[in-house]
């Protein structure tokens, strides 16, 4: 953007996540003979007994974002590709980091998903901010974010926010069948996003945008839940 001052571009890498956590666990289910709850043989055993269940799940907070307008007011050449936010103009805002940082989350007016408070959005017209003028007044109430005004930039940094936090838990559900000592009989059901969790992609993050904050895809599909048998002889 300037060379005079490289900290305009100096941020978060673009693939930085603040927090991720993870794990997986194997739980021998306590049915059937010899284990702590219906510890007999028989039918009983070979219906209750030896089940094993397995989860996996995943929690990290969201990729870096910035909120940009994308207008040219400042080295045009050199933020011309806001496909890449390192390269682009930043929005100006009235807030502070920390103070945007508490509008962030999801919202849900009506059929529509924001991953914004919709309160910083024109209405009538989705975006973040109001019709273009000399002064850059604000254009509705409830205006936080301004298009830098000519040979200026905007004040927000690179990359200084978390997207949406994305979630996954799956389970898995199985037990082992033994026949005259040689074969084997394994059933398994399995479910994948078991708690059918959407996890967004970020949203639209250009203040100028007529779906400025919209939230419309998701990273992780619907629950989807599955049974298989496999038999080893």
């Amino acid at each position: 953007m300037d060379a005079n001052r490289p900290e305009l571009n100096t941020g978060r890498a673009q693939f930085h996540v603040t927090h991720i956590l993870s794990g997986t666990a194997i739980v021998e289910l306590p049915f059937g003979e010899g284990r702590a709850l219906m510890n007999r043989g028989g039918v009983l055993n070979q219906v209750f007994g030896g089940w094993q269940a397995a989860f996996s799940g995943a929690w990290q907070s969201g990729s870096p974002i910035s909120f940009y307008s994308g207008r040219g007011t400042f080295n045009r050449p050199g933020r011309s590709n806001c496909a890449d936010p390192i390269g682009c103009n930043t929005a100006f805002s009235t807030l502070t980091p920390a103070q945007i940082k508490d509008l962030l989350g999801i919202y849900k007016v009506e059929n529509r998903i924001y991953c914004i408070d919709p309160k910083v959005i024109d209405a009538a017209t989705g975006r973040a901010v109001g019709a273009d003028n000399l002064t850059n007044a604000p254009g509705f109430a409830g205006q936080v974010f301004f298009n830098p005004v000519a040979g200026d930039v905007g004040n927000l940094p690179i990359l200084a926010f978390d997207g949406p936090s994305q979630f996954s838990l799956s389970m898995a559900l199985s037990k082992r069948f033994r026949f005259l000592d040689r074969y084997t009989f394994e059933l398994k059901g399995e479910a994948f996003n078991l708690t059918n969790t959407p996890s967004f992609f970020r949203g639209d993050i250009d203040i100028n945008s007529t779906t400025f904050g919209r939230l419309t895809s998701v990273n992780v599909a619907a629950r989807v839940v599955q049974l298989s048998a496999r038999f080893d002889f």
